[in-house]
């Protein structure tokens, strides 16, 4: 639930006293910030496979427990977008969501943070 801070003192507030305007922005914040961990998420596990393919880090049970780790919130990430709550809050298409991160993250460069 939402929280206000009023002269120091939490005031929760209740669903009824939310305005339209704050529905939305919180509903714009919910989708950015799973746009934005869904994104994240992605460079992490190319940059990790670009790693272990130059020989910087050992394709072991570590490594292999990072990779599953990471497409994990990429999974969970993906299955908000195209589900019912989002679709519910957010008019965007899921396919061209998802498709725009994919597009961005494969011009990523891992190498460049190493230069």
């Amino acid at each position: 639930m939402a929280k206000a801070k009023k002269n120091n003192e939490e005031i929760r507030l209740k669903a009824s006293e939310m305005t339209w305007e704050g529905a939305q922005r919180l509903a714009a914040v919910i989708v950015q910030d799973a746009v934005e961990e869904y994104r994240e998420y992605s460079k992490k596990l190319k940059a990790l496979k670009w790693k272990a393919k130059n020989g910087l880090i050992k394709k072991d049970r570590k490594y292999q427990e990072l990779l599953e780790r990471l497409k994990g919130q990429i999974y969970i990430n993906k299955r908000f977008f195209f589900s019912r709550t989002c679709s519910l809050i957010c008019t965007l298409d899921p396919n061209w969501i998802v498709e725009t991160i994919d597009e961005e993250v494969k011009r990523y460069d891992p190498s460049r943070s190493f230069k």
